[in-house]
């Protein structure tokens, strides 16, 4: 077990040609470690009210590009689900995790009403 982590990780995304660099999607937003999971930092802003991050996906040809699914409350936790549902988003970090945003504008719903987004692969 690594320390200093939330119990649930739902995806482990290594970053292609950095050894050691390894992204996870949590029950309780994006972490990151560069060193083979010495040390983690917690990569969320802009994810504040989407801490339940799904999936994280690192673009194979520009490892500073990520897309992440995630939702305001995890399915099963706190109250039961909204009423207007799960409310997963597709999120976009083009640095490396450091900020977040959502990709609404590009013709992907802003929230996915009763959905998951529970996988994310490049083409």
């Amino acid at each position: 077990r690594c320390g200093g982590l939330p119990d649930e990780i739902y995806a482990i995304r290594p970053v292609p040609g950095r050894a050691g660099a390894v992204f996870l999607a949590t029950g309780d937003g994006c972490w990151w470690t560069s060193d083979g999971g010495d040390s983690w930092t917690d990569q969320s802003s802009g994810l504040e009210t989407n801490r339940h991050v799904r999936v994280v996906e690192v673009r194979p040809d520009d490892p500073k590009h990520l897309l992440a699914g995630a939702a305001r409350t995890a399915p099963g936790q706190g109250p039961a689900a909204a009423s207007d549902g799960l409310g997963f988003g597709l999120f976009e970090s083009r640095d490396g995790g450091k900020t977040w945003t959502t990709t609404a504008a590009r013709n992907f719903p802003a929230r996915r009403q009763y959905d998951t987004i529970d996988d994310i692969r490049w083409d």
